[in-house]
């Protein structure tokens, strides 16, 4: 019998390049493949609910409720950079194995970090709408900056972390720090990274500070006004990691009072953003529509590990016309 592989996604659009793909790849290794497009909180459309494995989307919180649906269900690939979206204790109580293949999304992610960093100390989307309304401004400088000789800052040191910091260390920083509490004291072993022990010293100490840590309820919220108050005037701030991790309302104030001169972000408390929402036209923000982690060959990196893991869970569907 074909193992049944479902993806359940919430972003139909974000998603139409990469499922026939997919498609393609995992029924040539011999599994049978769906794909249904839900709402938030929907439960799961019948046509998914004999999987064997399950795949997904961030935004589709499999909880112990949802989980009682997959009578067959006997894997879930995470693809993404964190999960907790998933209800890890319901998955072990049903004895549901499980894998993250977290190293795909995690290159285009830290990639993106570093660009909106640029972007945002070089005020570069300014520069840009500037020429492509046909102007020629060379002083546009005023309030610009480097990375070089910065005091920069990740609060949460997992696979993105770790990677954001390493590409950082090229443009020497003056010094590179992180925090985690999850992560412990003997575990890096990097002289030329700081350990904070506390968020507050972290943010005190950097004028450049990305997120990277996963929503937990430790972490909710948890850059707020009183945590804001501790940056230094003029500092930056961004968010690749959950929407939230931050008050946005904070943010704002923040910005407007001079403590951020700058803030960039790839997700947001809700999504999809407002049409009308503040940070869509605040001139010191900088927004994607949660897009950090997707380029094409992301897509085709991810795909291939979802294979190999299925296989590694099922060889005997490995197909011989591969």
């Amino acid at each position: 019998m074909r193992k049944r592989v479902a993806r359940l996604t919430i972003s139909p659009r974000q998603f139409q390049q990469l499922v026939p793909f997919e498609q393609k790849i995992l029924e040539s290794a011999g599994f049978a493949y769906t794909c249904v497009h839900h709402e938030k909180g929907e439960i799961p459309h019948p046509a998914v609910r004999d999987a064997h494995v399950i795949i997904p989307n961030t935004s589709y919180a499999i909880s112990a409720e949802v989980l009682a649906y997959f009578p067959n269900l006997e894997g879930i690939l995470i693809p993404n950079s964190g999960y907790d979206h998933v209800d890890m204790a319901a998955v072990a109580d049903r004895g549901i194995r499980w894998q993250h293949l977290p190293v795909p999304r995690s290159i285009d992610v830290s990639e993106s970090t570093i660009m909106m960093m640029l972007d945002l100390l070089r005020k570069s989307s300014s520069i840009y709408q500037s020429m492509e309304q046909g102007h020629w401004v060379r002083n546009q400088i005023r309030g610009t900056g480097r990375l070089h000789g910065k005091d920069i800052g990740i609060i949460g040191y997992g696979v993105i972390g770790r990677r954001v910091s390493g590409m950082l260390k090229s443009f020497e920083p003056r010094s590179l720090g992180y925090y985690d509490p999850f992560v412990a004291a003997d575990e890096v072993y990097d002289h030329a990274v700081q350990r904070y022990s506390d968020l507050k010293t972290l943010l005190s100490s950097c004028s450049v500070v990305s997120l990277h840590c996963s929503l937990t309820t430790s972490s909710q919220n948890m850059i707020d006004d009183e945590a804001l108050s501790h940056l230094q005037p003029g500092s930056y701030l961004l968010n690749t990691a959950r929407g939230k991790v931050v008050d946005e309302s904070a943010v704002q104030r923040a910005l407007n009072g001079g403590i951020l001169a700058g803030y960039a972000a790839d997700v947001f408390q809700d999504e999809p953003l407002g049409a009308n929402h503040w940070m869509r036209s605040h001139p010191q923000v900088l927004c994607t529509p949660h897009i950090a982690g997707y380029t094409f060959e992301m897509l085709e990196q991810l795909v291939e590990h979802e294979r190999t893991a299925l296989i590694s869970w099922y060889p005997e569907m490995r197909s011989s016309d591969r």
